[in-house]
């Protein structure tokens, strides 16, 4: 059984994700003739992700009851729809990923990429975690494990990016600078 507080932890990060793919774009610069171009809804286009480095300061366990955000101090340099990234584990070790990222749906200037990799660093402490789905666990014992993420983004500008990353069990908001 679920428990309130968990529900409602996950039905604010469904409203936080919700509210960065579906609010209407802006598209004020574009001439009147291209703004339905740029606002469609595409989905799994097969766009590669945007180059840029991106930083996640704080995140929140959403397999926990308590909605505390603390410091992980995710860094990330994506390129040519790889990305490479570093960041404290809630176990105080050091953790790298290396995740491949594609575009799964965009609304100018709003949009969500999908990113899947490996990661190193929690040397088998995710299989140990009382979160974890007993069927999942095998896949954290080791000392590579996998790691999928959703990632939804508002286009501030044509190089700033407010981004969020969902992962099964983590929420995080970020920036995300493109070059």
């Amino acid at each position: 059984m679920m428990s309130l507080n968990r529900k409602k932890h996950l039905l604010g990060t469904a409203l936080v994700a919700a509210a960065f793919c579906c609010s209407p774009a802006v598209c004020e610069d574009l001439p009147a003739d291209r703004v339905l171009e740029e606002r469609r809804l595409r989905f799994f286009a097969d766009e590669p992700i945007r180059n840029g480095v991106m930083y996640f300061p704080y995140g929140v366990h959403t397999a926990s009851d308590e909605l505390e955000a603390t410091p992980h101090n995710l860094v990330g340099l994506s390129y040519r729809s790889f990305s490479l990234a570093y960041f404290r584990n809630s176990y105080g070790g050091d953790t790298v990923a290396l995740v491949h990222g594609r575009n799964l749906l965009s609304y100018e200037p709003f949009g969500a990429d999908l990113f899947y990799g490996i990661m190193y660093g929690y040397h088998g402490e995710l299989a140990e975690s009382d979160n974890m789905p007993s069927v999942a666990k095998p896949l954290f014992e080791g000392e590579i494990n996998p790691v999928a993420s959703v990632s939804p983004y508002w286009r501030v500008t044509e190089r700033l990016e407010l981004r969020a990353m969902l992962t099964p069990f983590f929420a995080a908001l970020g920036v995300k600078v493109n070059f």
